[in-house]
């Protein structure tokens, strides 16, 4: 496999013809050619889309300016060589001078002081061998060490989470690029998937775990690792071992898993509303640059100019719906949400604290304090001010009294 990947990166990333490759390796050009099929075979298997010769291309064009070394690194690399080899011969011939300086003293011991002087004229007259340097051994050394590289390389961008999100389910016919698709399709970077209304796709992510695209709906993949978009319908997140956060954008919020591996359901209706419920783990909602902490059974509405308050999916019909409505530091049912907040909405309540006015902040802190007593280190002054620090201390001993 090592050899294979060598081969394909010396052909399709550092531009070597077959002919080349085969001299710098020393194997038949029958066997590079082999050699370089199996590894074309081996990524489209993994990929599909690879299948496509522009694709492979535009693929291989987005990792050679990130990661090939710089025409200074291949410099740096060959002059490196040059000099081991120069310091490995100078070592070389110090070893070969105090041998041979041994060798005089014992013999010296047996011969008359003619034949010795005899003898250290011959030395004498003896020419040193001089050490004669082989550029295009040189060289391929170098590119040896850049072919390594380049597999290391090679095998990040095949292995990597971007690649690899294969369609495991599909119900109807949804389109892929405006394509029909089936099951074994890729699902690329900065590709989208468009749901009817009578059909679905299931996606398996590396490292991530299992993501239903429902119907109606419009989803895309971004540039970036383990983020997609989500235009309008409705997603649901499987809960499983991953490695990695999953990060949703839509037109209002940021939705991003706290822990790796948990459950929700997310709704994005056509003006553009969300609706998130968590079946496992935390989900973060990042608006206008404040955070939205909401664990299992929570859940929480967003529309256009309001903040997300999570609640539990058991609070009172009323509640949700002053929480879902909550238009921030001067909303006028202040009053009636903190006496309608029991033992299980102090959450909701740690949330309401950071969006109202100081004064209200006061009544809300004491009415938070009733049901969840501040830690150690945490005080009034400070949550009145604020203080990311008290606050994040505080959130995380509700989170303590909520398992």
């Amino acid at each position: 496999p090592d050899q294979e990947r060598m081969i394909f990166v010396l052909n399709r990333i550092e531009g070597y013809t077959i002919e080349e490759i085969s001299d710098m390796m020393g194997i038949k050009k029958d066997q590079v050619s082999v050699h370089l099929d199996i590894a074309i075979t081996k990524l489209v298997s993994s990929e599909s889309s690879l299948s496509d010769e522009s694709v492979m291309k535009e693929k291989i064009s987005k990792v050679i300016p990130e990661l090939q070394p710089s025409v200074e690194v291949r410099n740096g690399i060959f002059s490196y060589i040059m000099d081991e080899k120069i310091r490995e011969q100078k070592e070389l011939e110090k070893i070969s001078a105090s041998i041979a300086e041994k060798e005089k003293l014992e013999k010296g011991a047996e011969e008359i002081p003619e034949e010795k002087e005899s003898y250290l004229d011959e030395e004498t007259a003896k020419p040193k061998k001089q050490f004669k340097f082989n550029p295009e051994l040189l060289k391929k050394i170098t590119y040896a060490i850049l072919g390594l590289t380049l597999i290391i390389i090679a095998y990040i961008f095949i292995t990597s989470p971007s690649s690899g999100w294969e369609v495991i389910q599909v119900s109807g016919q949804p389109k892929y690029d405006n394509s029909i698709m089936v099951k074994g399709d890729g699902f690329s970077s900065e590709s989208n998937i468009e749901t009817d209304a009578s059909s679905s796709v299931t996606v398996a992510i590396p490292e991530m775990g299992r993501l239903l695209i429902d119907n109606s709906s419009v989803i895309s993949r971004t540039k970036n690792d383990n983020e997609i978009k989500l235009d309008k319908g409705q997603i649901r997140k499987f809960e499983g071992d991953a490695s990695y956060l999953l990060t949703v954008l839509t037109p209002l919020a940021k939705f991003t898993e706290l822990y790796k591996g948990g459950a929700f359901r997310l709704h994005v209706d056509d003006n553009g509303m969300c609706k998130l419920t968590v079946e496992s783990g935390w989900v973060i909602v990042n608006i206008k640059e404040f955070d939205s902490y909401v664990p299992k059974n929570f859940g929480c509405l967003i529309t256009k100019g309001k903040y997300a308050i999570p609640y539990p999916s058991d609070s009172s019909p009323q509640l949700i719906s002053l929480l879902e409505n909550f238009s921030g530091i001067n909303d006028p049912s202040v009053g009636t949400i903190l006496s309608l907040m029991t033992t299980k909405e102090t959450l909701s309540l740690w949330h309401i604290i950071q969006l109202i006015s100081t004064e209200n902040r006061s009544i809300a802190f004491d009415r938070l304090n009733e049901l969840v007593p501040t830690p150690a280190g945490v005080t009034k002054a400070g949550i009145l001010a604020l203080n990311k620090t008290m606050l994040l201390d505080w959130r995380q001993e509700i989170e303590l009294k909520m398992d």
